[in-house]
C-alpha cells in the first residue's frame, strides 16, 4: 500500500495507484477502501481502464451479500455504519428504485448523527464525503451518457 500511495503522490492525475489499493483492499475485505479508492481511480484525469468494472463487481458482491443475509459483523457501531454506507451506494450504483431506499437511507443518517456526537472519525468521514462526490459525478455522467 505505501508503495502505490508513493506512486499516487507522484503521478496524482494517473487512477492506477488507487485501482491497485482498491484491489488490495478487496481482498482484504474493506469494502469502504475498496469503494473509495475505485472512485478515485475512476475520477482522475486518466482513469485507471478497469477501474469502472472493478467498482461494479465490488458492488455486486456487497449486495449479494446482503441479498445472502451474510451481513457485515456488528462489532462495533463505525464498522456498522460502514457497511450500511457501502450497501446504500451499491444500491444507489444499480439505479432502479428499491423498496427499502428510505429505511436504509434513514439507518445511515441516524447511525452517522449518532456516531458524531460519540467518537472522533474523520478519516472515515472524508471518505465518506468524497465516496459521495464521486458517485454524484459518476451518475451525472451515466446520465449524459458518457
Amino acid at each position: 500500500m505505501a508503495f502505490y500511495s508513493l506512486a499516487n503522490d507522484l503521478y496524482p492525475d494517473s487512477g492506477a495507484a488507487h485501482n491497485q489499493m482498491a484491489v488490495i483492499a478487496t481482498t482484504d475485505g474493506n469494502h469502504l477502501d475498496a469503494v473509495y479508492h475505485f472512485y478515485r481511480a475512476i475520477t482522475t484525469k486518466e482513469p485507471h481502464p478497469l477501474a469502472h468494472g472493478n467498482l461494479e463487481l465490488e458492488f455486486k458482491k456487497i449486495t449479494t451479500a446482503w441479498e445472502k443475509k451474510r451481513s457485515h459483523p456488528k462489532t462495533d457501531s463505525l464498522t456498522t455504519l460502514i457497511w450500511w454506507f457501502v450497501l446504500l451506494h451499491a444500491k444507489f450504483y444499480e439505479g432502479v428504485e428499491f423498496s427499502t431506499h428510505e429505511e436504509l437511507e434513514n439507518e445511515v443518517l441516524s447511525r452517522l448523527a449518532l456516531l458524531l456526537k460519540e467518537q472522533s472519525f474523520s478519516e472515515t468521514l472524508e471518505k465518506f464525503v468524497l465516496i459521495n462526490i464521486a458517485a454524484e459525478s459518476l451518475a451525472g455522467q451515466r446520465i449524459r451518457g458518457r
